[in-house]
């Protein structure tokens, strides 16, 4: 099936399941991103339905995508609408089953990171920032969405944070200082949505 009728069914399926996937002004940012990198490797943290790694694919024709996810069933529906695709992208996307952290750290590093995309958990994006860094590429850019958290981290309801949401908002707000105080980066944040924060390798 034609890669845009594939995406089109999973913006369908997501609206009507409450499945969050990344927005149209997101993908606009994804895709000047992606293709100014022109990646050979992009590890995308989160699959959920399999919507940004069927993106991604047809954006950067060539290179591999690895999409990690930790729920079985999020891993199958993926696997459901990756069939579906055409082969040039199917054939490229690498559905990896199990728990982010883990599997970043046993990364090897004969298979450096071009792209990584960050939307697994929230909690945890410290933990991955810091297991990234050394199976990045020189040219290496890292996107991680949901950044701001519902205005938690910074936005109108900082000062109010409901408290089973406290330990995300402050890994957040740690995750945003690690990329914005790393000399190595050049970091943006696009306020649309939830927040996508894009650092750059220089």
């Amino acid at each position: 099936m034609e890669v845009n009728k594939v995406l089109e069914l999973q913006i369908a399926y997501a609206a009507a399941a409450a499945v969050p996937i990344i927005r149209a002004r997101e993908a606009a940012v994804f895709s000047r991103v992606i293709q100014e990198r022109n990646p050979k490797i992009v590890l995308e943290l989160g699959t959920a339905i399999g919507y940004s790694a069927i993106f991604i694919a047809s954006v950067a024709p060539d290179a591999e995508i690895y999409t990690i996810e930790i729920s079985h069933d999020m891993a199958e529906k993926a696997r459901e609408y990756f069939a579906m695709a055409e082969p040039e992208i199917r054939d490229r996307i690498h559905l990896l089953e199990g728990d982010a952290g883990e599997i970043l750290a046993d990364w090897s590093r004969d298979r450096l990171i071009d792209v990584a995309f960050l939307d697994a958990a929230k909690g945890q994006y410290p933990d991955y920032w810091r297991k990234l860094q050394p199976v990045l590429s020189d040219k290496a850019v890292v996107l991680a969405d949901d950044v701001l958290y519902h205005g938690y981290v910074d936005g109108p309801y900082k000062d109010k944070v409901p408290r089973r949401q406290r330990t995300i908002a402050k890994r957040l707000r740690e995750y945003i200082q690690l990329i914005t105080e790393d000399p190595s980066y050049e970091t943006g944040i696009y306020r649309e949505g939830d927040g996508l924060a894009v650092s750059r390798k220089l």
